[in-house]
């Protein structure tokens, strides 16, 4: 995938949860956290996470279309990684 949108709470893998197996398989793959709880206690283990957009609920179409040309943005000004080698 190019992106994930996932939410903080979900049943039996919470958003922390899903965004650490996330990493395991990508540390760079863009991911818009959306949650109805953005207060900083629930957000804290974001301290630091790099790729990761937090969406307030509810939010409007218009929002999210920010939100992914925020991401959009910030891959075209990262740089390039070198090719590997295979």
């Amino acid at each position: 995938p190019d992106l994930v949108i996932l939410d903080l709470n979900m049943p039996e893998m919470d958003g922390r949860e899903t965004l650490a197996r996330i990493r395991e398989l990508s540390a760079t793959l863009p991911v818009v956290l959306a949650t109805g709880r953005a207060d900083e206690g629930s957000l804290a283990f974001l301290k630091g996470a790099k790729h990761v957009q937090v969406l307030p609920k509810p939010f409007s179409l218009t929002e999210l279309q920010v939100c992914l040309a925020s991401i959009e943005a910030a891959q075209r000004e990262a740089p390039k990684a070198p090719p590997t080698k295979e």
